[in-house]
């Protein structure tokens, strides 16, 4: 089966901010383009707006196995519980903490 075609979810406006509100609207936009990957096999957009580590490789490396085998992914989808903004870093980063 090969990956199916869907529209990819819209960036919100509220994640351009750098407050909590803007890192939690960028959260559920990535938790909500990671269903969509899962669900569509096309994982371009998680691409583009993840880190390149090896643990997101990992993450959209099993998604396209699963669709380049011929199969494909249902179930429940992740969602933001909650989210707590950690105090900065030394490095200049905000960093928070997310429960799915």
């Amino acid at each position: 089966m090969s990956p199916t075609t869907e529209t990819a979810p819209e960036y919100p406006a509220a994640a351009t901010t750098n407050d909590l509100e803007g890192q939690k609207a960028f959260v559920e936009y990535w938790f909500d383009v990671y269903n969509s990957a899962s669900l569509t096999g096309d994982t371009r957009e998680l691409k583009s707006i993840s880190d390149s580590d090896a643990a997101n490789q990992l993450l959209w490396g099993r998604i396209e196995e699963v669709y380049n085998k011929g199969g494909r992914i249902e179930g429940n989808e992740c969602r933001l519980i909650d989210m707590v903004r950690v105090p900065a870093s030394p490095d200049g980063f905000a960093y928070v903490t997310v429960t799915i």
